[in-house]
C-alpha cells in the first residue's frame, strides 16, 4: 500500500488533470473510499507540488512548438504595449502575440481570487478556499452533486454554441470569460479543462480550438499552484530518501498519464462531442451521492 497509493494518485492526477472529470472531484472521493491511505500522501506538500509538476511537464512536451513561439511573443507584445509613439490595437497583433495576451487575460480572475483570499487570511486569519475546500472534499454527498453540475456543463456546451469561429479571432473578452469559468473550477467536482473548454466554446470557439486555448492556460494555473507551495515544500525535513524515490516515480506516471488523458481529449475534439464524458460524470456524480447518503446513516 506505501507504494501503490502514490502511484494511484499519480494516475488519477494526470488522467483527470486534463480530461474534463475533475481530478480534485476524484482525489476527494477516492480519499472518501480509502480514508487516510490516500490523504496521507495528497496532503503532503511535496508530493502535490511533484504531481502538479509531472502533468506540466506533459503540456510542455504536447503544445512545445506553441510555447516555443509564445516565449519571443511575450517580449514583442510587451514592447507594443509600452511603445507610446504607436496607439497598442489587439487587432494589429499577430497570433502567438494574441494567444500570450489571452491567456494572461484568461489567468487573471483566478490570480484575483487568490489574492483576495490571501489578503483575507491575513486580515481575518480565515481562507475561503482551504476552508471550502476542506469542508466539500469531505463531503461525498457535495462532490458528487458538483459532478453532476459538470456533466451538465459538458452536455449543453455543445448546444449552446450558434456559431463556431477560429481562435484568430478570439477576442479580449472571450478570453476573460473563460478565465472566469476557471475561477469556477476551484470547487472540487468541477473539472479546470470542462469549465475551460465549455468557456471556449460559449465563445464560439470549435472544440479542437477550445481544447488548445485550456491546455496552454493550465500552464499559469499548474505553475502558479505549485510556486505558491514550494517554500512549504522545502521546508519539510520530514521526509526520506525512500519518500522521495516513490513520488519521483509517481510524478514520472502523472506525466505519462498525462500526456496519453491529452491525445485522448484532442482525439475525441477533432471527431466528437464531449457527451461521453458527461455520462461519466453523471454516473459517477450519482454514486457519490448514493454513498454519501449510506454512510450518514
Amino acid at each position: 500500500m506505501f507504494i501503490l497509493f502514490p502511484l494511484l494518485l499519480g494516475v488519477i492526477q494526470g488522467l483527470a488533470e486534463f480530461l474534463p472529470i475533475s481530478s480534485s472531484g476524484h482525489l476527494a472521493l477516492f480519499q472518501s473510499f480509502f480514508g487516510t491511505g490516500l490523504s496521507e500522501y495528497n496532503d503532503t506538500t511535496a508530493f502535490s507540488v511533484l504531481l502538479h509538476l509531472g502533468t506540466l511537464v506533459a503540456v510542455f512536451i504536447v503544445y512545445r512548438k506553441d510555447i516555443a513561439a509564445m516565449i519571443p511573443a511575450v517580449f514583442t507584445l510587451i514592447k507594443k504595449i509600452f511603445d507610446f509613439k504607436n496607439k497598442f490595437s489587439f487587432s494589429k497583433l499577430n497570433y502567438d502575440e494574441r494567444m500570450v495576451l489571452s491567456v494572461v487575460i484568461a489567468t487573471l480572475p483566478l490570480v484575483f481570487l487568490k489574492l483576495f483570499d490571501i489578503v483575507l487570511e491575513k486580515l481575518c486569519s480565515f481562507s475561503l478556499l482551504d476552508t471550502m475546500d476542506q469542508y466539500i472534499t469531505k463531503q461525498p454527498i457535495a462532490v458528487g452533486m458538483i459532478l453532476l453540475f459538470n456533466g451538465a456543463v459538458l452536455f449543453f456546451s455543445d448546444k449552446l454554441v450558434r456559431k463556431e469561429k477560429p481562435i484568430e479571432e478570439f477576442k479580449p473578452l472571450n478570453a476573460l470569460i473563460v478565465g472566469l469559468c476557471q475561477m469556477f473550477a476551484i470547487l472540487p467536482g468541477l473539472s479546470r479543462s470542462g469549465s475551460t473548454i465549455t468557456g471556449g466554446r460559449l465563445n464560439g470557439l470549435d472544440r479542437p480550438s477550445a481544447v488548445r486555448f485550456s491546455f496552454l492556460l493550465s500552464i499559469p494555473a499548474i505553475l502558479g499552484s505549485c510556486v505558491t507551495e514550494l517554500p512549504d515544500m522545502f521546508a519539510d525535513k520530514s521526509l526520506g530518501l525512500t519518500e522521495w524515490l516513490i513520488f519521483l516515480f509517481a510524478t514520472v506516471v502523472a506525466c505519462l498519464v498525462g500526456l496519453a488523458s491529452m491525445k485522448l481529449l484532442n482525439y475525441i475534439a477533432n471527431r466528437s462531442s464531449f457527451k461521453s464524458f458527461s455520462y461519466y460524470c453523471w454516473v459517477v456524480g450519482a454514486l457519490a451521492v448514493i454513498f454519501g447518503i449510506v454512510i450518514l446513516f
